[in-house]
């Protein structure tokens, strides 16, 4: 077996991530692909392809800062959006244990009860729905598991 020669999807591996590892790192394409001696290089060559390296560095830099603002102000508007209690809007007063299809609404599959962070509702009215489930399981218009 030879083993000298790199088999061409491996080539066009390496060379695909040597590409991704340039542009995340920052390493110009001049730089990296220069065959002269850089200790032969002027100064003024140096002085160009540092600043070439700079210039995509502070470019990333500022990309990645308009996408932590952008992420901030996402969170933001998602914290905004608060869940309004149904029951309040409806001005109700009493839940009725009897009414299976309304309760089954604020029930898991497994039985349980959902929280009222989940819900949107508010706590006076999350002790109704738990109080009427209550009843209802010990009446036995609802489960206390479902199948």
């Amino acid at each position: 077996m030879n083993f000298d020669r790199i088999p061409v999807d491996f080539a066009s591996e390496e060379n695909m991530l040597l590409n991704e590892f340039s542009y995340v790192s920052g390493v110009s394409d001049l730089l990296r692909n220069s065959v002269a001696n850089y200790a032969n290089m002027s100064g003024v060559a140096l002085q160009v392809l540092v600043e070439q390296d700079d210039t995509r560095i502070s470019i990333t830099a500022d990309k990645i800062r308009e996408a932590i603002k952008t992420m901030a102000k996402q969170d933001l508007q998602d914290k905004k959006k608060r869940k309004t209690c149904s029951f309040c809007a409806e001005h109700v007063n009493e839940i009725d244990y009897k009414d299976a299809s309304k309760l089954k609404r604020y029930l898991t599959e497994a039985g349980k009860i959902i929280p009222r962070r989940v819900t949107g509702n508010c706590a006076k009215h999350q002790r109704m729905i738990t109080q009427a489930v209550k009843r209802a399981r010990e009446a036995s218009v609802i489960g206390y598991v479902f199948d």
